[in-house]
């Protein structure tokens, strides 16, 4: 047995026994020092990534949100009431983590500066102190009911003073001079925000007029036109989607442009909600989960598990529930079962929601607090925006517990930044940098130190999952186009679990089958085939589990695909030799004349096919046709491991079963009569 025959063998079961390693596992993780870390693995059948419409899930579609914005701010109705201006909020203080507001959580700047990360109290408390702190002093009282234009003075002398504006007071005015869908927004006392369909100028300039002529002079009218997105700044927005679902750990999602405006976001296995209830007291005698089980039928839900737990909690595991579907499923398990003290709903979905976000706008602002717990608090704008922040990443924190979070600015940013930080480190017991994406609360750090180089660390016993999730948020930075989502739906599976091991099953029945007829028909050089078109399959499921590849219907229409032109280029092969056979070759000089003289064919129609799943990839790319995708790289993977196995692995075995003697016993490699048609070339007859 030659040099090269033995080298040929040993990468052969090379890599067979990494691609068995790599199929024996569920989840497989490798960390090489001085390499990036590889971690594959799936829920599914050998650790495989199953696609939507095998596996089912979440199926959201987004569309750019264009139109006409306007912020209109009227004077307050009394001075004692919250004052909103272009530059300050008093706001109630939001949660971020469900940590205390009080807990000061250490937060250190990069390697020379330090922040200190505080998220937000108890909101029932935290609504309470904020509501105390708005009460009117002695002889003060509230704001005017609406439609009343007088106030009363500290005195208690009545006062002329602006009235209280009502969200269907510019409803009305909206509707009588805007065509089409609109919405209003209040954002505070005599402040609202709405959104129209684009408005011209002439249109803009009537709104406000009719604005003044109902309420008098507005303190501010802002307008923000939002057109329709060019073929960039789309694909600025699919980047970002892209890059914050994919960091987020969502497996494998599929998202792509529909159309010129649209977004599509498909979520494998991210379908259903899961809702945590614990009631305030015991359930009572007779009540169980038969109750629970008539509230959800009242809603009219029929995929769901109830998971009972201490008499005093339950889950229901469900198909995803909608905003409204939640509220009613509070409202009736109140009614039947008692006073609900915890009431969560989580799902695959919603966590994608929150982190694509409508418009996701990131902003730094400075917070002023009323007290050292900072129950009370006003936010001003100081121009730092997600467009100033460089990266953000996540790492251990230095204090060994828990993990941080790593935030670097540019130029500009870091200057901002820095005169932030000096103002906040001479006032650490009133002062914080709250970070909002959406207008949200993300968290509200303090700074323990004049950060001068826009680079910092912000701990506050993080556990990964969350350092990650903010990480996320802050580097993604802000959508170049705002977005809404216009349709969300669970897909279940075309398969089914059931349809799936069957197909599964008859998968392997119909390979069986085509064994059976090679070793039939080709005898010897049949055994060779199927030993060769075993190592094909093992070899391509290894590298759909190691690239990750997420499997569809398509893709496995290509890998069947590509197993029948696997057996194809073997016929090939066996043929040929055939052919040198009755000439009267040996069979070692008919491996080898068979072998070159099928190869020209094998390389041209692999070769032609490989051209042809590269033009259908470009197209499935560029029309957004996921079947097209999957088919195609799915044939792709394939059709080069194939062409592997025919000209390196079937011909080093058949050139080893000469080697161990089976040279004399042609029979084995021929169902026909050898009829010699010339005399023995090279080697016994």
């Amino acid at each position: 047995m030659r040099a090269r025959s033995v080298r040929l063998t040993i990468l052969i079961l090379v890599i067979l026994g990494l691609a068995l390693a790599s199929l024996g596992f569920q989840t497989v993780y490798i960390n090489i020092p001085g390499f990036p870390a590889l971690e594959r693995g799936g829920s599914g059948p050998l650790g495989l990534k199953l696609g939507l419409d095998l596996r089912g899930g979440g199926h959201l579609v987004y569309q750019a949100d264009t139109g006409t914005r306007v912020d209109v701010d009227f004077p307050a109705p009394d001075p004692f009431n919250i004052q909103i201006s272009a530059g300050e909020a008093a706001v109630e203080p939001a949660t971020a983590g469900g940590r205390d507001t009080a807990d000061a959580l250490p937060v250190q700047p990069g390697p020379e500066a330090a922040v200190e990360a505080a998220a937000g109290a108890d909101p029932t408390d935290a609504a309470a102190a904020a509501d105390a702190s708005q009460q009117p002093a002695n002889g003060e009282t509230k704001a005017d009911e609406p439609g009343q234009e007088t106030g009363t003075d500290v005195a208690g002398q009545e006062t002329e003073g602006p009235p209280a504006i009502l969200d269907s007071d510019i409803e009305d005015i909206v509707g009588e001079l805007v065509e089409g869908e609109f919405s209003v927004e209040a954002r505070g006392t005599n402040s609202f925000f709405i959104k129209t369909p684009l408005l011209d100028e002439t249109a803009i300039q009537t709104l406000q007029e009719a604005f003044e002529e109902r309420f008098g002079p507005a303190e501010s009218f802002q307008v923000d036109e939002i057109g329709e997105p060019s073929a960039d700044q789309m694909e600025g927005v699919l980047d970002i989607i892209t890059r914050r679902v994919n960091r987020f750990g969502t497996e494998e999602p599929i998202i792509q442009l529909l159309g010129k405006n649209r977004i599509v976001v498909q979520l494998p296995g991210a379908s259903g909600s899961i809702t945590q209830v614990r009631l305030a007291a015991p359930m009572g005698e007779g009540q169980g989960p038969q109750d629970i089980r008539q509230v959800l039928a009242v809603l009219d839900l029929e995929n769901y598990t109830v998971i009972e737990g201490d008499g005093q909690s339950f889950e229901i595991r469900s198909d995803t529930l909608s905003a409204d579907l939640r509220e009613q499923l509070r409202a009736e398990i109140e009614s039947r079962l008692g006073a609900v003290a915890q009431f969560t709903v989580s799902s695959g979905i919603d966590d994608a929601k929150d982190l694509i976000g409508q418009t996701a706008r990131l902003e730094f602002k400075e917070r002023t607090c009323g007290d050292r717990n900072c129950l009370s608090f006003t936010d001003a704008d100081i121009g730092l925006s997600g467009d100033d922040l460089s990266r953000a990443d996540v790492s251990t924190d230095p204090s060994g517990v828990g993990w941080a979070i790593n935030i670097q600015f540019d130029g500009r940013g870091s200057e901002v930044f820095s005169a932030l930080t000096e103002r906040l480190f001479q006032r650490q017991d009133t002062g914080r940098i709250a970070v909002f994406l959406d207008g949200d609360e993300v968290l509200a750090p303090v700074a323990r130190a004049w950060i001068r180089d826009g680079r910092s660390q912000i701990t506050g016993n993080f556990s990964r999952e969350e350092a990650r999730t903010l990480a996320i948020q802050l580097e993604s930075g802000r959508l170049p186009v705002p977005l809404k989502l216009i349709q969300e739906s669970d897909v279940d599976a075309l398969l089914g679990s059931e349809s799936l091991r069957n197909s599964l099953l008859a998968g392997m029945v119909g390979l069986a089958l085509v064994m059976v007829f090679m070793l039939a028909y080709y005898r010897a050089s049949g055994l060779v085939a199927s030993v060769a078109l075993l190592f094909y399959a093992v070899v391509v499921l290894a590298v759909f589990k190691l690239i990750p590849v997420t499997l569809t219907l398509s893709h496995i229409g290509g890998f069947i695909l590509s197993i029948g032109m696997a057996v194809d280029a073997n016929i090939l092969i066996f043929e040929r030799m055939k052919e040198e056979i009755r000439t009267g070759r040996t069979l070692a000089s008919s491996m080898e004349v068979g072998f070159n003289r099928a190869w020209p064919a094998i390389r041209d129609s692999n070769v032609s096919t490989l051209i042809t799943c590269l033009v259908l990839l470009w197209f499935g790319d560029r029309l957004g046709g996921g079947l097209v995708t999957g088919f195609a790289l799915s044939l792709l993977i394939g059709v080069s491991i194939s062409m592997f196995t025919a000209v390196v692995l079937s011909r080093n075995l058949l050139q080893l079963m000469a080697w161990i003697g089976l040279a004399h016993r042609i029979q084995l490699f021929t169902p026909e009569k050898v009829q010699r048609t010339a005399p023995a070339l090279g080697g016994r007859s």
